[in-house]
């Protein structure tokens, strides 16, 4: 690499914030097809979280906070102590017209979108990926297109109107679909369900936008649809029930048509939430539903992407297959609570780039084992990210796949024909991260005999159910257990977050588990925790020892705790068939 181009994104938190970003993400994406090229960063303050205001963790407790933006935090790390930055020259680039300088051998010509149709953003982001052009809303071509040069081969404007399915962004992406994605344009292996500019853009919000560098970069199919049948969204709340859902559908078939379903697809991205009726603050609903509608497909969701940087950068990282460490020596079975604690939800691009920041420098990190999951997936994505994690763990510290695998699917749904696929895409990424663990199978229902035999193959070490229930699962619940040599029990539900401080969490746990638990006999419960510091797990742990004077509760690393699961299994000679549903 001969030098960093460092480009700083301008904010006003005006629409001219949204459209020069998504002109950066678009050259940025171009550029870095060819190696890493093109660095973004913003605003740097404590305040700032790549965009906006700090709100990490707010859904489960106090705000964590961290010292740094991202791009920033992140360019600093990579650039000593030998890593692969290092010693890099850096170049500033002070404007659009610089970075367009430094892009254009990249660059072929202008695709213009329509702001009174928001979904034109996601489809000029497609075309401007496949035909190798920069996206630009008129305001923008106007100061800057123009002075470019460069011809304007798509003009979107006006072209769609809903008069084909009654919803303009059907028709938009109907047209895309089309002219795209079944002619074989677009990736295989990813696509993009990302905010369109719907609010966004007069707010002058980067969410979804600057992460466009790696969709452009990697030709993906972009929309944005909700996956339900029974309200319209918010944005066209006139259309046709079912209409998107229906849309939705036909991509997943035909990326699975495409690729004869022989890989896994990343589905980037979630539905805006800002766009939901019906009490879903959260998404949660709507990312079960979308992880119900794709596992058949092949695909695996990438959940939250919003506010992640310089993907189309990180992945030029060095990288060789990943080591982590096992326990020292082995546990014998004892009349004991044996608990095991997992940092969770990290199976998505933005706590892995974000959130980790905050928790993996708390400084009494490495103090008591810990699991930390983390989707061994990427390692494609973050090859530098997963590279510092790993060799800055502590003995305490062990990774292990978070919901479901490598990437994020419900394995109840993955049909017989497409398990080979789904086994060798999980053997591939848990080998180079040296996983062996999954440590949170989310599903929508229990493991059939198929599910565990094919995890077997490539987590024999552990295998942790989680089970939403809100696909209404029709298979028997899963005991611990052994099955083909694979230990396996499950997580909490309950109980299965963090209520504020550790004195209520403890209480609740008490409530739902230890207080039904015996002195006399091995106890287990593997808890998970999401976006929580490791200081916080360790005093929850001393606060469950604390009110629980009866019971001999120790804290154990992911390892041990599956291998005590089969000795105590082992012990009660309990591997039965009625345990597991038959296929």
């Amino acid at each position: 690499m001969e030098k960093i181009y460092l480009y700083k994104l301008y904010e006003d938190r005006t629409a001219r914030t949204y459209d020069e970003t998504l002109a950066v993400a678009c050259m940025q994406g171009l550029a870095n097809r060819s190696g890493a090229m093109i660095y973004v960063v913003c605003e740097d303050d404590e305040n700032h979280r790549n965009g906006r205001p700090s709100s990490v963790g707010r859904s489960f407790g106090a705000p964590i906070t961290r010292p740094r933006a991202a791009p920033w935090f992140w360019l600093d790390l990579l650039s000593r102590d030998g890593r692969w930055l290092e010693g890099v020259p850096r170049q500033t680039l002070g404007s659009l017209d610089e970075l367009f300088a430094v892009a254009r051998p990249y660059v072929d010509g202008i695709v213009l979108w329509d702001v009174n149709a928001p979904s034109t953003v996601n489809v000029a982001t497609t075309i401007a990926g496949v035909e190798n052009l920069i996206a630009l809303s008129g305001d923008l071509y106007e100061t800057f297109g123009r002075r470019t040069g460069l011809p304007v081969v798509h003009d979107l404007r006006g072209k769609f109107d809903g008069s084909v399915s009654g919803s303009v962004k059907v028709d938009a992406y109907r047209w895309a679909l089309e002219n795209y994605l079944k002619k074989g344009l677009c990736s295989n292996t990813i696509i993009g369900n990302i905010d369109d500019a719907w609010r966004i853009r007069d707010e002058g919000r980067t969410t979804y936008v600057l992460e466009r560098d790696r969709y452009v970069c990697e030709k993906a199919f972009c929309f944005e649809l909700s996956p339900w049948d029974t309200f319209a969204p918010e944005d066209e709340p006139d259309e046709p029930l079912g209409v998107e859902k229906q849309l939705m559908l036909e991509i997943f078939e035909t990326v699975y048509r495409n690729c004869a379903g022989r890989n896994m697809t990343e589905f980037c991205g979630f539905f805006n939430i800002d766009k939901l009726r019906f009490g879903q603050p959260d998404g949660v609903l709507t990312e079960w539903e979308q992880v119900h509608l794709m596992s058949p497909y092949n695909f695996y969701q990438n959940t939250v992407m919003n506010d992640v940087y310089n993907q189309s950068f990180h992945k030029w990282a060095p990288f060789a297959p990943l080591k982590q460490g096992r326990p020292a020596a082995k546990k014998t079975l004892e009349n004991k609570v044996y608990l095991c604690m997992q940092v969770c939800d990290m199976d998505s691009a933005t706590p892995v780039y974000d959130t980790m920041i905050a928790l993996w420098h708390d400084p009494h990190r490495g103090e008591l084992p810990l699991a930390w999951g983390i989707n061994p997936n990427f390692c494609g994505i973050f090859p530098d990210l997963m590279k510092y994690f790993y060799d800055t763990r502590t003995e305490n510290d062990f990774i292990v796949a978070d919901s479901s695998g490598a990437g994020y699917f419900n394995a109840s749904r993955v049909p017989p024909e497409n398990w080979a696929t789904v086994r060798a895409h999980n053997k591939y990424w848990y080998e180079h991260a040296d996983v062996t663990i999954s440590g949170m199978v989310l599903d929508a229902d229990h493991a059939t005999k198929e599910v565990l035999r094919n995890y077997a193959a490539f987590s024999p070490d552990g295998f942790c159910s989680l089970i939403s229930g809100y696909h209404g699962g029709k298979n028997l619940r899963l005991d611990r257990q052994v099955f083909d040599g694979m230990p396996v029990s499950y997580m909490t539900k309950g109980v299965c977050d963090w209520l504020g401080t550790c004195e209520r969490t403890a209480a609740a746990l008490n409530d739902v588990y230890f207080k039904k638990m015996s002195p006399t006999r091995p106890e287990f419960l593997y808890y998970r925790l999401c976006y929580r510091l490791p200081s916080e797990m360790y005093a929850l742990y001393l606060e469950l020892q604390r009110t629980n004077p009866r019971l001999d509760i120790e804290l154990v690393d992911p390892y041990t705790y599956f291998d005590l699961v089969r000795q105590e299994s082992e012990a009660r000679q309990e591997l039965e068939p009625s345990l597991v549903s038959s296929d």
